[in-house]
Order: C-alpha cells, then sequence, then structure tokens
C-alpha cells in the first residue's frame, strides 16, 4: 500500500525515485548481503489492475523505480478488507488534496499459517533490500504484528501518541493489550473479531426450546438448553441431534470463565491447577457423562455443514461457539443456518476475540510525523467502514449500520463479546493454543483422558517453550 505527496513527504509507501535511501543499521542486520536487482523484463511489464480508480499491481517488483507494497490480498482473508481500506484511502485522498495514493499487493498468498506469516515478513524485508521502504503496512493478524516486531522492521508510535494526545484507553482491553508490549505501542487496531455462541433457529423451534436472548446465560442455563437439544440418534444412527460442540474456543472460554489461566501475564504456565481441571473436567462431562456433545473437537472443517447448520456423523449441533465474521459476508454462523447469541458465563465473563487489522509505522519510512498523522486518520477511517468495532464507544445501533444483515440481539452478541475478549498471553501464543489443543482438547473430549493428565502434560511442554524464549 503506498500514499504519497512525491517530493515531500511518502505516507503509505515509497515516493518514485526513492530507492538510494540508506537501510537502518538495525534492519541491515537481519538482511542478506546487499545485491544487485535481478527484476527480468517480464517482472517490469506486470500488468497493473485498477480497482476504484487507485492502481493495484500483482507483485512488488520494481517499476519505473517505484516498489508499492500493501496488502496480501492473495490470501482470501485479507482480500476480503480490500474494499474498505480502498475506501478509507479514497476518503483520505478527498480529504487531502494533492495526496497519490496506491494500494498493491504484497505478494503473498494461500491459507493462515507459519508460511503465510513468513511470506509476508520476507515481502516486507524485500522492500527495505530494493531501498524502497514503506511508511505505514497494514497487519491481518497479531502473529504476523508479532513477527514484524521481532524482525525489527515497525517501530513504536508512543511518543507520537503522546504529543497528539491520542489515548488507547478508548479501545476495547484485548485490542490494547494486543498492541502494546515491550514497554511500548506498535499499531493502531481497526479490526476486531470475538467468539460468540453459535445456535440453530431450526433445531430451538423444533426441540420446543426457548431461544437465547441478549443477555448472556449462565453455565445452568446453557446446560439445560444442550440436555433439552440432545435426540438420539435411531438404530442405523440417523435423525439424532447433539445440543453442543465441545471445540477448542469451548475449552479456552471454560478455563477462563472459571478463573483460570493457561499462561499469565508474565509468562507463568498456569495450566496445571484446581481450577484449570475442573474447567476441562466440565468439557468432558458435555461428551462422555451428559452425552449432549459428540466426541470429536476439530472444528467445523471436520463437521458438514448444510444451509439449515452443521451436521456431525449425520446428526445436527444446536450450539456452539465460534468466531464472529469480519466484513463483507454475514457472518460465519449465517452461512450455515445458525444465529448469533452471547457466550455465557460461569464465575466470570470471557471469551477468546481477535484482531483482524492493524496498521504501524515501519522503520525506515519517510516523514514520520505526516505519516503518522494518516495512520491515525486511516485507522479511524477504517473503525467506520466494519461491523465489529475496536473501541468502547461503539454501540449496538454502530454495528447494525455497518452490517445491517446482523440483528439486534446478534449485534448485541458481538458487542458483548467485543467488551469481554481475551486471547492468549505471551509471544508465543501460537504455539501455546497448538500445545493446549493437542494434549488437552483432544485427548480430553476425543479419548476421554482424565483433565489433570492432560493439563499436567500441557504444562509441561509450555513449560519447555518459555524456557527456550527466556534463555
Amino acid at each position: 500500500m503506498k500514499l504519497t505527496t512525491c517530493g515531500s513527504v511518502s505516507v503509505i509507501a515509497s515516493c518514485a525515485g526513492s530507492s538510494d535511501r540508506e537501510i537502518p543499521s538495525e534492519v541491515q542486520k537481519i538482511l542478506p548481503a546487499a545485491t544487485e536487482a535481478t527484476s527480468t523484463s517480464e517482472d517490469l511489464v506486470k500488468e497493473s489492475l485498477v480497482v476504484a480508480d487507485i492502481p493495484v499491481v500483482n507483485t512488488a517488483v520494481k517499476h519505473n523505480n517505484r516498489i508499492r507494497i500493501g496488502l496480501a490480498t492473495g490470501n482470501a482473508f485479507v482480500g476480503r478488507q480490500k474494499a474498505a481500506v480502498t475506501s478509507a484511502i479514497q476518503s483520505y485522498m478527498k480529504a487531502n488534496s494533492g495526496v497519490e495514493v496506491e494500494l498493491v499487493d504484497l505478494p503473498v498468498g494461500g491459507a493462515w499459517g507459519p508460511s503465510f506469516r513468513t511470506a509476508f515478513v520476507d515481502a516486507i524485508k524485500s522492500s527495505f533490500a530494493d531501498g524502497d521502504i514503506p511508511d505505514l503496512v497494514v497487519f491481518p493478524t497479531r502473529a504476523i504484528l508479532a513477527d514484524v516486531h521481532q524482525a525489527g522492521l515497525i517501530k513504536p508510535i508512543d511518543r507520537f501518541l503522546a504529543q497528539t494526545g491520542f489515548d488507547i484507553a478508548d479501545y476495547h482491553p484485548l485490542a490494547r493489550k494486543i498492541i502494546e508490549f515491550d514497554g511500548h505501542i506498535w499499531a493502531l487496531p481497526w479490526a476486531m473479531t470475538p467468539t460468540v455462541m453459535w445456535w440453530s433457529p431450526a433445531l430451538f423451534e423444533t426441540a420446543g426450546v426457548k431461544p437465547p436472548t441478549d443477555d448472556p446465560w449462565s453455565r445452568d442455563q446453557l446446560g439445560l438448553a444442550m440436555s433439552q437439544l440432545v435426540m438420539r440418534a435411531d438404530s442405523e444412527g440417523e435423525g439424532g441431534r447433539w445440543g453442543f460442540y465441545a471445540n477448542l474456543d469451548a475449552a479456552i472460554n471454560f478455563i477462563w470463565q472459571d478463573g483460570a489461566d493457561i499462561v499469565t501475564d508474565n509468562g507463568d504456565v498456569v495450566i496445571d491447577t484446581v481450577e484449570a481441571h475442573s474447567a476441562v473436567r466440565y468439557l468432558q462431562s458435555l461428551v462422555h457423562s451428559l452425552k449432549v456433545a459428540p466426541p470429536y473437537s476439530r472444528g467445523i472443517p471436520r463437521a458438514g455443514r448444510t444451509e439449515s447448520g452443521i451436521i456431525v456423523d449425520g446428526q445436527a449441533i444446536g450450539l456452539m461457539f465460534g468466531p464472529a465474521k469480519l466484513l463483507g459476508q454475514r457472518n460465519n454462523a449465517g452461512a450455515v443456518g445458525m444465529s448469533l447469541a452471547p457466550v455465557p458465563h460461569g464465575l466470570q465473563s470471557a471469551t477468546r476475540g481477535s484482531m483482524d487489522g492493524m496498521l504501524s509505522l515501519m522503520s525506515g519510512g519517510g516523514n514520520e510525523g505526516e505519516s503518522f498523522e494518516a495512520l491515525v486518520w486511516l485507522a479511524k477511517d477504517l473503525e467506520s467502514k466494519i461491523p465489529f468495532p475496536v473501541r468502547k464507544g461503539s454501540t449496538i445501533q454502530d454495528i447494525m449500520d455497518v452490517q445491517p444483515n446482523l440483528n439486534s440481539l446478534e449485534s448485541a452478541s458481538v458487542m458483548n463479546g467485543l467488551q469481554i475478549s481475551r486471547d492468549i498471553q505471551g509471544k508465543d501464543f501460537l504455539q501455546v493454543r497448538q500445545i493446549f489443543n493437542s494434549q488437552v482438547v483432544r485427548p480430553v473430549v476425543e479419548e476421554g483422558l482424565d483433565p489433570e493428565e492432560a493439563c499436567a502434560n500441557a504444562a509441561l511442554m509450555i513449560s519447555q517453550i518459555e524456557e527456550v524464549l527466556n534463555e
């Protein structure tokens, strides 16, 4: 992505002819030795696409002495953000006459995962190696923001925030926690997705069960609904339905709701505690004692999808926890005949959330002050174009205005989720999540492993990661 006032200041990517800027010393350490550009004639004639009068190219290559870098739209999720980012850029150009804006694809595609994260960071590094350093970059996930920070490619924005009086206390707690680490603030968020409860209106009506309201259920109310929804399959395994789906999000939420945790802010591993054991045992009871949930835990891809709901082994699912969806489509649940309701609470309210859009200031970019002004302007404008706001002052009506396909209950459910969202702590949060899933959720749900043994196994493996990081 590139926003420039040529000859004056570059705001989102480098201005034409700026390829002779020096690479900062802290960045040189992580780059290979400088080499001559190796762009071929084919590279130089890559055909541009035009989206809303903003030039978009499919790869980051030298073309008339310019490197244009922006969204990794080869990834389906990030690609769906293009409309909102494009609209924000257009608004910025109208408000700042004479400013040139170019939105350009990063050469990164594929599904989420380590390879996508590596490719994203490599694409950013290539701009340093070529000398055309972006001024702002859009980051689609917390993990990629952490990777780029660790590589030394972004700079903190605290001093600019202090000068402008910008207060990150306006953001929901999870948004603040994700952008503020190592004693500094590294980005401004504009998109956030909470985990909510998905429920099947068709199954509730068929079973004669009272549907959820905008007032979050207690754990007892959840249990009652699950038991009322269950109907055992016939001798041939047909016609049954499950009350609940015991997935990873459910396990994490139950632990937080019971006052337990996996890893603390200080990096202490606390999954092997009485409180955590109790939460995991509750999850296990839903499957193996109460038998209101199937012995599968591997998410919707393992289950079937139909227009009327989610199916596991031919049996419909009445309730489950899952993420609300960002931008464009109605929501994940709506695509499979489900609706949204607030996540039930245990001893306290908590649910997992994720950050889906952030803007950061790049090391070695153009005029820092004006680039920061553009960062704040664009981040605020993007907030007004998405259904799930990152600020505490937003209202249920704000969500409905941007996402009219959501009804008032669903919008209230999203708002409740934003307010109570949390995520696993620490720089190694993705590894912790994977360990928790493989050592606790799957063995407990699918095999009936004792929760205490499962939690002890996970604690040992997570502690080993923490030790390596602290060496």
